[in-house]
């Protein structure tokens, strides 16, 4: 039995909302699964999903918009950007986000968080009965694990990542992925919550007559109701202790999404529910503006079930956050960022890539199909058009140029290599160059977004402290990705020699009429002319790093390994012209150096981080690890098969001579 007073209890409570302690198995909803049920019973009005979208939120030292921030938390939670309850309702991020936030008790039950495979959760003790391997569960089925994962995260985590196995690691992600909806559930528990403090001792004299008090009244006068009071009667002591309880948890679920603008101008950082709550609950001076929010979200919890005027009400507490952002300057590129998301550039343009590559493929058939040609042609240059728009709308958006990222960079290069392919084709009329072109952009876009879906997390985040200067970024950087797009460019082309020229041998053997050797000088000075122009501008790209190198840490050349990449790369495109001038290498010699060039391509631009030491590395995973090193394996197999054919070709032709 407790004998401890109420005084006591409530400096109790003090010390814990001092040192922010928290269990965080601690569910927000303790109903069992028979006893929730679908609580929004009509969609979410557009009108709620458009005003909700561009509510500012601040996340990793920027401000988005929610649309951007709900986006990014369900892929890291679910691999997708959609979500199927189990009545039929697809959710987009924002209509599974409002869910979150004012129907938690019905969100609880979304079987949402992707397990990859169930070993992972059955390791820390979830029934997964009747589950497949890769599985999706919800925070009811996770929730009596929790103190389980989090503490084998916590001890995995103390492994380096290359002595994980595939199921420890997945089990460091669940526990540093969980917690991020639970606190999301919990966002809106404060406006929620009442509190009964009928009979409690010292509550009749600050708020007489009432038997429930809502947390926003409770909170300011919380910190005098310990003074002068005395131990209760037994049976009180059990629910004043449930009150504390209960207050801590509120206090703490709420702490996670950042969108009340302080009104100070000079302060930067915004502030969660939780932190407003905090200031409250030690009686400290407290923004009447951000209260206000709070007071809004507390009414609109109210009308929630209430559609019509629950929309109306959202609409102003939207406009308000919209109206306190601009007022600090900072709401400026958020509705262009929704613009942006919604329109989805990108895939729009993987789409057109793929249809034009399919009227490429028919022209293959019947060349004399002009209209087809035309379709084609009109196809993946509308392809090229919206794939630049994405990537000057997302430099507007930032502020930067459009390779501070790998996920940027990659786009920068599908971008520039269509290009070169389409002048190409603009100058020959072949459908040779625009099919590469349109293999490249589908193929291009498709690898960037595996990319996002990897790292699952804003791909717009502020650059680290190496990256920080926009001068260095528009020179050295662009010119230097330019070059790693023509050595790439060059591998992909060379591909396509050593796969046609295997093509060759088979129709040889099946007696069919051969592929001109036109077509293989053509593309042999495809391929010499786009290492001419990966030399130029990997040379320039690399003096520029020297020039950025000596002007932040005082040296021009260090021999870092993405220095030594770099160089390797220049060295390379040196040597391949210099032996096709010498006559050492011919046509398909070329096209074996393309397929090097493009391994070493890939080592300088991204496998240098899987050393994970050096000034640039940086934005290394074992994903990328297992993804580079499959990347060599295949390319040296390519390299290997293509030596073969070039000596069965070599043979070949001196068995024909007389």
């Amino acid at each position: 039995m407790r004998e401890t007073t109420v005084k006591n209890l409530f400096r109790l409570l003090a010390a814990l909302l001092t040192f922010g302690v928290v269990t965080a198995q601690d569910p927000v909803d303790k109903k069992s699964p028979s006893e929730s049920s679908r609580i929004r019973m009509e969609p979410w009005p557009q009108e709620v999903l458009d005003a909700a979208s561009r509510i500012p939120v601040q996340e990793g030292g920027r401000i988005k918009p929610l649309h951007t921030y709900a986006g990014f938390q369900m892929l890291r939670l679910n691999g997708k950007r959609t979500f199927e309850t189990e009545w039929g309702e697809k959710l987009k991020p924002v209509a599974w986000f409002l869910d979150c936030l004012f129907f938690p008790e019905q969100a609880w039950d979304y079987k949402i968080v992707r397990v990859d495979d169930t070993k992972v959760v059955k390791a820390i003790g979830v029934d997964t009965a009747g589950k497949n391997r890769r599985d999706r569960f919800s925070m009811r089925e996770l929730e009596g694990s929790l103190q389980e994962l989090f503490k084998q995260g916590d001890a995995l985590s103390e492994k380096k990542p290359d002595e994980r196995n595939s199921i420890e690691t997945q089990i460091v992600t669940l526990s540093r992925t969980l917690p991020r909806l639970r606190y999301i559930l919990g966002t809106f528990d404060f406006a929620r919550a009442k509190h009964d403090v009928s009979g409690l001792p010292g509550f009749d004299k600050v708020f007489p007559g009432k038997k429930e008090v809502r947390f926003l009244d409770l909170a300011p006068k919380f910190s005098g109701l310990g003074e002068g009071l005395q131990a209760p009667a037994k049976e009180l002591e059990d629910r004043v202790y449930d009150l504390l309880e209960a207050i801590r948890i509120t206090r703490e679920l709420s702490k996670y999404v950042h969108f009340l603008p302080p009104s100070d101008s000079k302060e930067e950082e915004y502030l969660a529910c939780s932190d407003v709550v905090q200031m409250l609950l030690r009686g400290e001076d407290v923004d009447r503006e951000q209260v206000a929010m709070l007071r809004r979200i507390e009414a609109l919890s109210d009308v929630r079930k209430d559609m019509a005027k629950f929309s109306s009400e959202f609409k102003a507490f939207s406009d308000e956050c919209v109206k306190r952002a601009t007022d600090r300057d900072e709401f400026g590129k958020v509705d262009l960022e929704v613009g942006f998301y919604k329109s989805d550039w990108f895939t729009r343009a993987e789409y057109a890539f793929v249809f034009a590559f399919l009227c490429c493929a028919f022209l293959w058939i019947k060349s004399r199909a002009k209209w087809v040609y035309r379709v084609a042609w009109a196809t993946a240059i509308s392809g090229e058009v919206m794939l630049i728009t994405g990537i000057v709308l997302r430099c507007i958006i930032r502020s930067r140029p459009p390779i501070t990222t790998p996920y940027e960079a990659i786009l920068f290069i599908v971008g520039v290599g269509v290009l070169l392919m389409m002048f190409v084709e603009w100058t020959r009329r072949s459908v040779l160059p625009m099919s590469i072109a349109a293999v490249a952009g589908g193929l291009g876009i498709m690898l960037a977004s595996w990319h996002e879906g990897v790292e699952k997390v804003d791909t717009m985040q502020p650059l680290v402290a190496v990256l920080d200067t926009n001068f260095w970024l528009s020179t050295h950087v662009t010119t230097v990705t330019l070059g790693y797009c023509a050595g790439t460019l060059a591998a992909l082309l060379a591909h396509v020699y050593i796969f046609g020229k295997i093509v060759q041998l088979v129709r040889r053997w099946l007696g069919y009429k051969l592929i001109p050797s036109k077509f293989y000088s053509d593309l042999s000075r495809v391929i010499y002319g786009v290492l001419c122009f990966g030399l130029l501008f990997s040379t320039v790209g690399t003096i520029l790093g020297g020039v950025w190198a000596n002007d932040s840490w005082g040296r021009f050349w260090g021999w870092d390994p993405k220095e030594n990449g770099a160089l390797m790369l220049v060295l390379g495109f040196l040597v391949v012209l210099h032996a096709r001038m010498g006559g050492y290498v011919r046509e398909f010699g070329i096209a074996l150096c393309g397929v090097f060039l493009g391994i070493i391509v890939m080592w300088a631009f991204w496998g240098v981080n899987l050393y994970n030491i050096g000034l640039h590395s940086y934005g290394f995973t074992e994903t990328k690890k297992a993804v580079t090193i499959g990347y060599y394996w295949v390319e040296w197999s390519v390299l290997a098969v293509g030596v073969s054919v070039w000596g069965i070709e070599r043979l070949l032709k001196s068995r024909a001579m007389p």
